[in-house]
């Protein structure tokens, strides 16, 4: 079962490669084919298989061999072993391939965050619906929590928005919100809020470390989530008394 899981998860980091290339691009990544970018030959079945092809290849194209980045199979595998995480947490086989999808989207936003510092809001707000799907399977009051949170930011922003311009810092942003909502959807507001704060340590690391204003936070926020996923269904840790 760990091998069909992975099996669909790179097939899924397939697809997930080309929302984060297209994207940015404002390519079609629904009905376009896949091309080569760089002599823009369609690609056929052999040269669509995950991981396989890139390897085969000798990752070149086989029309005018230029190299094929290794960011495409690394992406596979990415999102490869987010299945397998995902069939770790959740027993239920059709919940853990939800979760996996929601693993594949959460990934392609923090990877077209940290390129454009933007994400897109259809992409976002797909992940935030399926986050909610499965808190309406798993754990209702999540949603409650999630709704909660996208409200307090809401005011947080507002109330910041308040202060004269030259006085405040930039508030975070409602891409950031709502990726914290569908954290707390899937987690809980105990296990959502340590993913935030973890999320919130690595942004200031990098932070510090480059001087850089404009840094991405969702994908900070999704190495926070991964982990705190991990803590919450493979460790004793009980956060009743938080």
């Amino acid at each position: 079962m760990l091998l069909i899981f992975f099996i669909f998860g790179i097939c899924l980091g397939s697809f997930t490669t080309v929302l984060i290339t297209r994207i940015p691009i404002g390519e079609d990544f629904v009905f376009s084919r896949s091309r080569c970018p760089s002599c823009t030959k369609k690609l056929g079945a052999t040269e669509l298989i995950p991981l396989l092809s890139w390897v085969m290849l000798k990752a070149k194209c086989k029309n005018c061999k230029t190299k094929i980045s290794s960011f495409y199979p690394l992406s596979e595998l990415i999102v490869g072993f987010l299945a397998i995480f995902a069939f770790f947490l959740e027993s239920n086989l059709i919940l853990a391939m939800l979760l996996a999808l929601i693993f594949a989207i959460f990934y392609a936003l923090g990877a077209i965050d940290f390129r454009l510092k933007a994400v897109p809001n259809y992409l976002l707000m797909s992940g935030y619906f399926l986050a909610v799907l499965y808190a309406s399977i798993t754990q209702i009051n999540n949603i409650l929590d999630s709704f909660i949170i996208i409200g307090i930011m809401v005011i947080l922003k507002s109330t910041l928005m308040l202060r004269p311009r030259h006085q405040i810092l930039e508030p975070m942003g409602e891409a950031d919100s709502i990726f914290i909502a569908s954290m707390v959807a899937i987690l809980g507001l105990e296990w959502g809020f340590i993913a935030l704060f973890l999320g919130a340590l690595v942004q200031l690391f990098i932070h510090i470390s480059i001087k850089d204003k404009t840094i991405a936070f969702i994908p900070a926020l999704f190495g926070g989530f991964i982990v705190a996923a991990s803590l919450k269904n493979f460790t004793n840790i009980n956060l009743g008394l938080i």
